[in-house]
């Protein structure tokens, strides 16, 4: 059902390989001005900490005034600034990404080659007989 080179344990590699890139690749970041940060660069998720409770991750995070609008669990939310105690965001690093990705595609490459060269097949000594 499956070639050697494209066996569960491949896949199984690639996948590993991947979440490893993305993760190793990106850093959670805490940001001093929220209401600046959003305004700036439009992130995805905004993760803040109020007074009176826990961090909630907030998506589509917008700025209206001084408040910070978005969602959470689905649900529209509005937090003024003053409220919010802490905010971190995750930021990814295109540098890292790029060295992880050839360092890994040449260690693939690599891998392909040598086992290539390994399992070449033998030729019988040709002496002209």
């Amino acid at each position: 059902m499956f070639s050697r080179y494209h066996s569960p344990s491949w896949v199984r590699l690639a996948t590993a390989t991947l979440l490893a890139a993305l993760t190793a690749c990106s850093r959670v970041m805490p940001i001093a001005s929220p209401r600046d940060y959003v305004m700036d660069n439009s992130p995805n998720v905004i993760w803040v900490s109020r007074n009176d409770g826990p961090v909630m991750e907030v998506d589509a995070p917008g700025v209206l005034g001084d408040t910070l609008t978005g969602h959470v669990s689905g649900q529209p939310v509005r937090i003024p600034f003053s409220e919010i105690t802490s905010a971190t965001v995750r930021h990814g690093s295109s540098d890292k990404l790029v060295k992880y990705s050839v360092g890994v595609g040449a260690a693939i490459v690599a891998t392909v080659l040598v086992t290539k060269v390994i399992h070449q097949p033998k030729f019988p000594n040709q002496t002209g007989q």
